[in-house]
């Protein structure tokens, strides 16, 4: 046996015997079930509702869609296999434009396709968490308040909640061996040039075991994290998500069920008796093995950016849920996401690592306040021991444009007003930063090898809102027009937040459990 599969089968042999027996697959056939709790969804919201609830001692299902990842068997990030997409018999991979024809699976990716936008969420069980980069970014105070309602108090947040999420999954910086080896080149290049621009780098914390990062860096294990791949997952296991610490902490307490590859389709409104979700079980392949219905008496919808909305809209559309107010796909926004590239004189490396190293947060920016950050351009994985000299980088910026969503029941999809200059202020400011990192390191500019008109417009992985948090819910998630309804996902962020979203995503939704176990359920 080689050492990876060792690797692989060792963690699942250690997950499976820390569980009391609560992970539902397709053995089980009860088509009805009732539950005192339900959670659809296992993101970073999702994960932290169910753990909360079952360590309350409430009855809770926990519903994912996707199919579990604990054997950690991803696809590649090039060639991506059948594991890459959700139910799609092709992927494209973003900002290259390149598609690639798949057999149809439950894969990780889900791919939404709209004029003028293209936006990609996780399936499985651990949502985003699967497929993240896996930093975590502590919004500045400035953008934090400008961006939430007063209700939502940034020093609470931080002080009692950005650290509970920080605590239980454990995120560390990247030490500095594997920092100041040859496949964070680019990170120190980074780091160099903003110092030169008189601006201030900061190292950025990740869920990762670093010991096992080491075991690719001294040859132990196949490099690829330190290629850079991990688009759809990483292989080795060593990241820390949302299976690994929240989830299998939610199910050891007894109270939790996890139910993989069941997607709710249909949310009923039973009145005082609560309600009733209509869930088709999926075999791997994403065909419907049988439908199923539960009940329950509180009910958490933490599908997230777009799902959760749809589910909504679509109940709305064919009176299941008659009052879901007009707020709902209202306020969506893409987290002001632009990527783009520079080159300079310097090597940066044949090889990326996959997970930022650094960023900098510029809050003062004379157009709007951006947070830019070094990421890997895996091209060594196309053309061997090719060094780029170049960075890559996303910007994640301020603006007060967003987007709302509409339920097509011809298609039974969403359709997304979205203009093709929603992120131009982002876009903007970057411009403005670029040009004054490029002027004080000699030999650097933006270029447009990668991305048509050197920014990109039309993509995010951090889809946000729809359900925004004051306005379709009340201040903690309460869906407006219903008792013991709960959204508790990303859709609640107004459109974005300064920063990566997994970490606000998760704080908020401790912040709102705790308040709604304290004052609705104990």
């Amino acid at each position: 046996m080689n050492r990876r599969k060792f690797v692989k089968l060792s963690a699942l042999a250690g997950m499976a015997s820390a569980l009391p027996g609560c992970i539902m697959d397709s053995l089980d056939y009860e088509l009805t079930k009732e539950y005192e709790a339900i959670v659809i969804g296992t993101g970073f919201g999702g994960a932290v509702s169910a753990l909360r609830l079952g360590q309350a001692g409430v009855k809770t299902a926990l519903i994912e869609r996707g199919r579990s990842w604990l054997q950690h068997d991803f696809s590649p990030f090039l060639p991506p296999n059948k594991k890459a997409a959700w139910k799609s018999k092709q992927f494209t991979i973003p900002l290259v434009n390149l598609t690639m024809p798949l057999e149809e699976y439950t894969g990780i990716l889900e791919e939404h396709h709209h004029p003028n936008m293209s936006i990609y969420n996780a399936a499985g069980v651990g949502g985003g968490s699967l497929a993240f980069g896996g930093t975590f970014v502590t919004p500045a105070q400035s953008i934090f308040e400008y961006v939430f309602p007063s209700e939502v108090n940034y020093d609470d947040m931080v002080t009692n909640y950005y650290s509970k999420v920080a605590n239980l999954i454990n995120i560390s910086h990247i030490p500095d061996d594997i920092y100041q080896s040859i496949f964070y080149k680019y990170a120190r290049a980074f780091k160099q040039q903003i110092e030169n621009a008189g601006m201030t780098s900061t190292r950025l914390p990740a869920c990762y075991d670093w010991d096992v990062i080491r075991q690719e860096l001294n040859g132990e294990l196949p490099k690829d994290f330190l290629h850079g791949d991990g688009m759809f997952g990483y292989s080795h296991n060593g990241k820390k998500s949302l299976d690994k610490n929240y989830i299998p902490q939610a199910i050891h307490t007894g109270n939790v069920d996890l139910y993989s590859l069941h997607e709710a389709i249909r949310i009923e409104d039973l009145g005082n008796d609560g309600y009733k979700i209509t869930l088709d079980q999926l075999a791997e392949n994403g065909m419907t093995i049988r439908t199923k219905q539960f009940t329950c008496k509180y009910l958490f919808l933490c599908a997230g950016t777009p799902n959760t909305i749809k589910i909504l809209l679509r109940s709305k559309h064919n009176g299941d849920l008659p009052a879901v107010n007009s707020q709902v796909g209202k306020g969506f926004g893409t987290n002001g996401k632009t990527f783009f590239r520079r080159s300079i004189r310097e090597n940066t490396g044949s090889y990326t690592a996959f997970v930022p190293a650094e960023g900098v947060y510029e809050v003062d920016n004379p157009i709007t306040p951006v947070f830019v950050e070094a990421i890997p351009q895996p091209i060594s994985l196309i053309i061997p021991g090719f060094d780029l000299k170049s960075i890559f980088n996303v910007g994640l910026g301020v603006t007060d444009y967003r987007g709302s969503f509409e339920y097509n029941p011809d298609t039974d999809q969403l359709d997304l007003e979205w203009s093709s200059n929603g992120v131009d202020k982002v876009i903007d400011a970057v411009k403005n930063w670029c040009d004054r990192v490029n002027s004080n390191n000699e030999g650097s500019f933006t270029d447009s090898l990668i991305i048509q008109d050197q920014f990109s417009k039309n993509v995010t992985y951090h889809p946000l809102g729809g359900c925004v948090i004051g306005q379709a819910t009340d201040d903690y998630g309460r869906l407006e027009g219903y008792q013991n309804f709960y959204i508790n996902d990303s859709t609640l962020i107004p459109g974005l937040v300064g920063g990566n979203p997994a970490f606000t995503v998760g704080a908020l939704a401790e912040r709102n459990i705790d308040h709604i176990i304290r004052n609705d359920i104990a």
